[in-house]
């Protein structure tokens, strides 16, 4: 049998054709890894669940089977019902290392205490756990709010160095201001009125620009964040005493859509 020949549009139509079949697997190939890294978190879980389920399987031989650990934008949330005061401490300071031993990637930059036990209060990351996958600002307002409730962000009397007992508080913080990155955030610095005017507002600025170091520092975005010092010109309570005082010395957030 004599072969056909090929003709110059053939062959014009068969290298068409390839192009089209390259540029067809180009494009997948790009819808695909922009739906695997969307946001930055599914790459996170996939890398993370190498390790986390080993993590979670010792965990539970050790007696801490209640925890749940869960990994998102680097912020990694312990939470589940503890079963009495002991195993909610002990069993939150063994995830915590667990999670430092296994990310051999340094993947994780916070690790929160989200667990909580019947009749005790709030842990300092149980507003993680209500804010969803593209939270709203209001959403990020409240958390904010109630990670802060009862708690204060501490400082040497008279300057801007954060006290060491500010850990958990400021990670817990950096885990919202991370999952809240979509929104500007305003860190607030606030003093009592017990210095000049000037020297207030210089100090909270130093104070308010120490925290957001400190939430950069563990993976917040700094794009949307910044540092306002208002010095005493927004007390809390007006009134001239030691408890007053201590109200209005704080860090304060405030949310708003970008």
């Amino acid at each position: 049998m004599t072969e056909t020949p090929r003709t110059e549009r053939d062959e014009t139509q068969l290298l068409a054709t390839g192009i089209g079949v390259i540029a067809l697997a180009v494009l997948l190939l790009i819808v695909l890894a922009f739906i695997d890294d969307r946001d930055g978190t599914r790459g996170d879980a996939a890398d993370s669940g190498r390790w986390l389920d080993g993590v979670t399987a010792n965990l539970a031989q050790r007696g801490y089977d209640w925890m749940r650990i869960d990994i998102d934008d680097g912020v990694a949330t312990v939470s589940g019902e503890a079963p009495d005061v002991d195993s909610r401490a002990y069993g939150f300071e063994a995830a915590e290392k667990a999670i430092e031993r296994a990310d051999a990637d340094d993947s994780v930059r916070v690790v929160i205490d989200a667990t909580h036990m019947e009749g005790a209060g709030a842990s300092v990351g149980a507003a993680l756990t209500t804010l969803g996958r593209a939270p709203t600002a209001g959403a990020c307002q409240s958390a904010f709010a109630a990670t802060l409730e009862g708690r204060t962000v501490k400082f040497t009397p008279g300057s801007a160095d954060l006290t060491a007992e500010n850990r958990r508080l400021l990670e817990a913080l950096a885990g919202v201001a991370t999952r809240c990155k979509a929104h500007r955030i305003e860190i607030g610095g606030h003093t009592d009125r017990s210095g000049g005017a000037d020297v207030n507002v210089a100090l909270s600025q130093a104070r308010a620009e120490a925290v957001l170091r400190y939430l950069t520092d563990r993976g917040a975005p700094a794009a949307g964040l910044s540092a306002h010092g208002y010095g005493a010109r927004r007390p809390l309570d007006r009134r001239r005493t030691p408890a007053a005082d201590a109200r209005n010395r704080r860090i304060e957030f405030t949310v708003s859509a970008s």
